[in-house]
């Protein structure tokens, strides 16, 4: 009994040792208008994984409407071919489905098929929303694009004491289709940055 105690405790500090050192290797890639990301390399690939924090002179429910209104994303969601966007399923209003096209220059247009899932539950009245590629086979695949099949992410909104939100974004993916590794990892850093700055012309 006394061994597998030690074994499992020796599991558990392995794991939390791991757990340690991930969150010391993020790198910090951008700091400018109160935007920060940073990224570090997924485990077993050259491919970087982003966390990012922003804050906003939003509120939390205008934020999450701009998020949960899918025909908006060809506004703010990186590269997205214009009319692309398409509801493919919706369970309810935190339960979706988005497919859409992300084009790139030298390479294949990506496709994707979004979960989306929000949590309201949280503390602090923060929304969590949730992102997974893994309901992929939902939309018939395309020829012309090349589909994302791993992707998880995502982003927490919370309400700070002066009137904004702090968001908190954290994701990655395989673009798949030999993409380029310096493009796919330019765009880890781009792609949140665009993103914040196009939601911020938005709400204005």
């Amino acid at each position: 009994m006394r061994n597998i105690l030690f074994a499992f405790l020796s599991v558990i500090t392995l794991h939390l040792s791991h757990a340690s050192a991930q969150q010391d290797n993020w790198k910090l890639e951008l700091n400018k208008n109160d935007v920060k990301i940073w990224t570090r390399k997924l485990e077993n690939s050259n491919l970087k994984e982003c966390k990012m924090l922003a804050t906003m002179n939003t509120s939390v429910d205008k934020l999450l409407g701009i998020f949960t209104n899918h025909k908006l994303y060809e506004k703010f969601m990186y590269k997205t071919k214009p009319g692309s966007v398409k509801l493919v399923k919706k369970v309810s209003d935190d339960d979706f489905y988005v497919y859409m096209v992300a084009t790139a220059p030298l390479v294949k247009d990506r496709d994707i098929v979004i979960h989306f899932t929000i949590d309201r539950n949280q503390p602090n009245g923060s929304i969590v929303m949730n992102m997974d590629a893994n309901s992929w086979n939902l939309v018939e695949k395309q020829e012309s694009c090349v589909r994302i099949t791993k992707m998880k992410g995502m982003y927490k909104f919370t309400p700070t004491k002066d009137g904004k939100v702090e968001i908190f974004h954290q994701s990655y993916s395989y673009p798949g289709g030999g993409i380029p590794e310096s493009l796919a990892n330019f765009v880890v850093t781009d792609a949140p940055y665009s993103l914040v700055q196009k939601i911020r012309e938005i709400l204005n």
